[in-house]
């Protein structure tokens, strides 16, 4: 199926899966639109039953599921394992004010999609989970779910603002949670982990996350077990309330949550952990002087193999993207690729207050423009 448009349905008494509802079935869909469906209950969107569609190109945006217990505004999946690649889930919601509702853009039981290049954003759950809920899969056999450059943002629950994991133990890959929001102290402005969950974070960005009714919060609520350790490696966890992270395991004399390599506002016991401002820009992308840059590890899990080879500088960057360099020019003021006269002309005017000031002017590395830049750029020119 491709280039459909499925909107505005909604059940006449009783009905889940308005947009699409599948049972047994490994459809594809591709380059289409789901948008303002209201299912009662399950999947206002999309509800997948035994069903392992291919999923593309395809926006499952301003859904509803509602009506009692609701699970899954956008997408309500049971015991399936969908692959979504380039798709947006935004603007969902599981509302209901006389029951529990779930997963304002996803709701995932006995189930392991893959996410690639996703969006999750701006959805809603009345109670729990408000982008993503993940239960009851990757613990023992079968596949985990896996999420690879994932953006889970602005989304809103009682508990879990962007993610609710309860028996699960999916695999985050270079993915953003920001700007995601809980009600309480406790209860997870980012990742809530209830009951047993082992989720494994590999280059995270987790920021700007908060508590609609206190002040501070904290971003990450987990609870570790021996046969279930949680692990995290060369993320950012930053600026998200009081703490970032608080395992709640009080039946446990040991936790069994490891994070390595990882910036961790207020600091974290672990290998290669760090405490410093990360210096970030607004797309979450690294500065050039940010402290994150070449201070994360190749080796993942250990074992004395790397796992990532596809990085510059020394070492992975922390964070979910690897800064790649300045493409500037020491000294291309003007910034047409070319170092000449009319470079040190506009750098002359920068120095009188003419211009607004430019990196690629500050040759001696003081941090700011002077005579000095000037005489190092006409250096360079007549002795390239």
């Amino acid at each position: 199926m491709s280039y459909m448009i499925i909107e505005n349905n909604f059940p006449r008494w009783y009905g889940n899966g308005q947009g699409i509802e599948s049972h047994w079935s490994n459809f594809s869909l591709t380059n289409s639109n789901i948008e303002g469906n209201i299912g009662n209950q399950a999947g206002g969107g999309m509800r997948l039953y035994n069903s392992n569609p291919i999923i593309t190109d395809v926006q499952i945006d301003d859904n509803t599921a509602l009506d009692g217990d609701c699970f899954g505004g956008g997408i309500h999946m049971e015991s399936s394992n969908p692959i979504f690649t380039n798709v947006t889930i935004n603007n969902n919601m599981a509302q209901s004010e006389n029951g529990e509702c779930m997963g304002g853009g996803v709701w995932a039981e006995s189930s392991a999609p893959v996410f690639i290049n996703v969006e999750i954003c701006n959805n809603q759950a009345w109670t729990r989970g408000g982008g993503i809920v993940l239960q009851g899969q990757g613990l023992s056999e079968g596949p985990r779910p896996i999420l690879n450059n994932v953006i889970i943002s602005g989304n809103i629950s009682r508990q879990g603002g962007g993610i609710l994991l309860e028996d699960s133990g999916p695999i985050f890959n270079n993915v953003i949670i920001s700007n995601n929001a809980a009600e309480g102290y406790h209860d997870g402005s980012a990742i809530y982990c209830d009951a047993i969950c082992s989720p494994i974070l590999n280059n995270a960005t987790i920021t700007n996350n908060y508590v609609t009714s206190e002040e501070n919060g904290v971003a990450l609520v987990l609870k570790s077990f021996e046969d279930a350790p949680i692990l995290i490696t060369n993320s950012i966890i930053w600026n998200d309330g009081i703490s970032e992270i608080y395992i709640n395991d009080w039946d446990e004399e040991e936790s069994f949550v490891y994070v390595m390599y990882s910036d961790i506002q207020y600091g974290w016991e672990g290998e290669g952990n760090i405490d410093s401002d990360p210096l970030l820009n607004d797309d979450f992308t690294l500065q050039a002087n940010s402290p994150c840059i070449d201070a994360g590890t190749a080796d993942l899990d250990g074992d004395g193999q790397n796992d990532i080879t596809d990085y510059y500088g020394e070492a992975p960057d922390i964070g979910a993207f690897e800064f790649e360099g300045s493409t500037t020019i020491p000294g291309d003021v003007n910034g047409d690729g070319l170092l000449n006269i009319l470079d040190v002309v506009a750098l002359v005017n920068i120095v009188l207050g003419y211009a607004d000031p430019v990196d690629s002017g500050d040759l001696n590395g003081d941090g700011s423009l002077n005579v000095l830049d000037v005489v190092a750029l006409v250096e360079i020119i007549l002795n390239p």
